[in-house]
This record gives structure tokens, sequence and C-alpha cells, in this order.
């Protein structure tokens, strides 16, 4: 690591009033060192030996809005106002405490403050940016009378998601929450605090989280960004390992990989990648519609699982029996009314634990903050799983049961013993 040259690099940096005119890749790259997203190749020094950082993120213990406060050890305030304004912080002393753990008057920082090494001499400057920049980016779609998230329909049937929404936070918030209304925009121009009801979850844009998006989460999303609101894939797939004991599963290698580790204790559990390779005598567990599709033109012998969501693609409906795991069940009688009640009812709930989320968050609501607020909030409705949001951080539930759907039809499965007609 050459400080001089990194101390160079800060000299750059532009004055905390123009941190708006950053440019927008120095801002993301000071984002993911903060926020400790990805592998963005940040060491910790353990004596004179750099180890990788891996879970350790400034925002662990200086909070997600480097305002403090913490999910890991609760550090003090950090934003580039409070460090320069009250503590003597230049650009060149953030980058001395980062290497050296000393402060701008030559004492050293505390034990608990890791000493860093950067992989690379722009580091240190796109994280001071990001430090001035923090407090407006994450107070976004903050304004005096209201509290702007964005929603951008992904279907038509998605409105139905949207409408339920409105007209909840109508009758739960009339008049709105610390003076503010929640209201939703479809403009992508228009600022908001986070995104609503996206379709590809983690994909709105690096400078706000996702809440409750449409798709199924797999499980190992970071909850700081992304919170949804019923059971993740991987536990879908529990489910169904409850029902068959031995499983194996039919996913492209990207989902895969990821859902490995999430179910790593199940030892009856396995992957297969084509369709090819399917064993017949054994219960299999597809995902996505098209590979359903291929593995019921197969028919093998087994029987086959799969998501409600998957078979729902599935047109004219399949002429056996496919087990489906179901994480929104209305009732014990069948698996739902069809994807446009699903989407309002969960458009309900959403708006339910958004309302006590916003109450969490306080008056000085900023992402972090928020994000944060969806710890303590738990729902139980009727019309949808027990959330519990303490428990389960990321979707605020892990139940999905198991239908048995023949021809349309679906009643409550038993342990499968064969696919059937």
């Amino acid at each position: 690591m050459r400080v001089r040259s990194i101390l160079f690099a800060l000299l750059l940096l532009p004055s905390a009033g123009s941190a708006q005119q950053a440019p927008d890749a120095l801002i993301a790259r000071g984002k993911a060192l903060y926020q400790g997203e990805g592998d963005t190749g940040l060491s910790v020094m353990l004596g004179a030996r750099a180890v990788p950082a891996g879970g350790i993120s400034c925002a662990g213990c200086h909070g997600a809005d480097a305002g403090g406060g913490a999910e890991v050890q609760a550090g003090p305030p950090i934003d580039w106002q409070t460090l320069s304004g009250t503590r003597g912080y230049t650009v060149q002393a953030l980058a001395t405490a980062l290497i050296a753990g000393q402060r701008p008057d030559g004492s050293p920082l505390g034990r608990a403050m890791p000493r860093f090494a950067l992989a690379a001499d722009g580091d240190a400057a796109a994280l001071a940016v990001y430090l001035q920049a923090v407090p407006g980016l994450q107070r976004q779609g903050v304004a005096a009378d209201a509290i702007t998230f964005r929603f951008t329909p992904a279907t038509p049937r998605a409105e139905s998601f949207r409408q339920s929404f409105e007209d909840e936070i109508a009758r739960l918030a009339p008049n709105g929450i610390f003076g503010r209304q929640i209201r939703l925009t479809t403009d992508p121009r228009q600022p908001a605090i986070a995104s609503l009801g996206e379709i590809q979850p983690g994909k709105a844009g690096a400078d706000m989280p996702d809440l409750f998006p449409l798709a199924t989460l797999l499980g190992d999303e970071d909850p700081m960004q992304i919170r949804g609101g019923f059971a993740p894939l991987s536990a879908q797939i529990a489910a169904a390992i409850a029902q068959a004991e031995a499983l194996q599963v039919l996913s492209v290698p990207p989902i895969a990989d990821r859902l490995r580790p999430l179910l790593a204790t199940y030892p009856g559990l396995g992957f297969v990648q084509d369709a090819e390779t399917v064993d017949p005598d054994q219960p299999i567990f597809v995902i996505g519609a098209d590979m359903l599709g291929q593995v019921l033109v197969t028919a093998p012998a087994s029987p086959i699982f799969a998501t409600i969501d998957d078979l729902a693609l599935i047109a004219p409906p399949p002429r056996g029996c496919v087990a489906a795991t179901d994480p929104r069940p209305a009732d014990t009688t069948g698996a739902g009314a069809g994807a446009g009640a699903t989407l309002a009812r969960y458009g309900r709930v959403a708006a339910e634990v958004l309302v006590q989320a916003v109450r969490n968050c306080g008056p000085d609501c900023t992402q972090g903050r928020l994000m944060a607020g969806f710890d303590a909030v738990q729902l139980t409705d009727p019309g949808w799983p027990a959330l519990d949001y303490g428990r389960h951080r990321l979707t605020g539930s892990v139940e999905a049961i198991v239908w048995q759907v023949c021809g349309g039809r679906a009643r409550p499965a038993d342990p499968p013993a064969g696919r059937g007609g």
C-alpha cells in the first residue's frame, strides 16, 4: 500500500458541498466498500498480515446511513459533515485513520476500529466521496410531507398489488406517519427511498433497496438491501424434502450454486443440471417453468415437485399430478385463487408491514433506518402466513405448504409415493 499515492488521490476529491457532482462510479465504489458488498478486495490487517475483510463492513458498526448505531457494534456517526465539522478530519486524515488507526490529533483509534489495507489507491478517495454523499442518498424520497416509494408495474396483473397496497395505506395511515404521506411513483426520475414490487429483486438500482419483490427470493439475499414477504425458494425446497426425504433438484448452475450452501444440512438432497441426467426413480424438484415443461414431457415415474408459481405458467395444466410448494397459502382447501387475488393479498400485507417499518424508522427516516425498522415488525393476517422479521429478517416467514395438484385441482399433499394420474 503506497500511502503517498492514496493521499494524492484524496487531494483530488471535491469539497463536501460538491459531493453530488462526484462521478457515479466513484460513489458506487465507495458504497460497495462501506456496505461490504461483493468482493471489494478490502483487507483487514492482523499484525503485519492482510486478510480478506469478509463480513466486516463500515455499515456494520456505523450504520447503513453512517449516522451511528449498528448491527454489530455501536460505532459513532461518520458522515462527512460530522467527521469534517466536529472531529477535524480532512480527506488525508481519513486515509490515515483507515490505514494507521490514527485520529487527526495523532491519538490512536480504539481497538474496535480495524486497520485496513485497501485494494486500490483510489479506494480511500471513493469512500470519502461516498461519506460526503451518503446523507443525501439515504434521504432521497424523504420530504417534509411525504415519503416516496418507486413502483414499476411488471405486468398488468401487478396493478392489483398496487391498488390493494394504496387502499390499505389509506386505511391504516390516512394522515400519514410523522406528518408524511406514503406515496408511490412510477417515474424513474423522481427520488424514492426504496423500490416496491420489483419483478427482479436486486435490479432496482444500486442506490435504493427493494421491498416486497413480486418474484421469489432464494434466501441468501442481504436483508439490508431486500425485504420480502413470503418464504424464499430454499424454504420451499425444505418443505418438499419433508415430504420426499430424498430429493434431486433440477436447476441452472447459477441458482444451484446459491442454493447449495443454504440447503447443506439436508443429506438426502442432490443437484442435477439437465433433464437427461434426472434419476427417474427419485423425486425431483424442478426450478423454472421451462425446465418443468421439459420434465413433464419426459414424464418420469417419480414424484415431481415445483413451486406453485412455476406450475401456474404451464399451459395447458399437466395431465398427471405435481406436488407444488406454496409460500402464500390463503387457506388449506385449495392452491390460492389465481395470481390477481394473490397479488392483491400481497399488496395489503406489504402495506401493513411497511406502515410498521416507517413508524419504527422514526421522524428522521433514512434508507438504513427503514431497513433496520423491519426487524421489529410482526404481523398476523388471516389471509397470509404470520410474519416475524426479528426471526426471519429477509422474508418474515419460512412457511410453505405442499399441494398435490392434479389436472389443475389441488388438495393438501400426502407424502408422495408416485406421480399418479
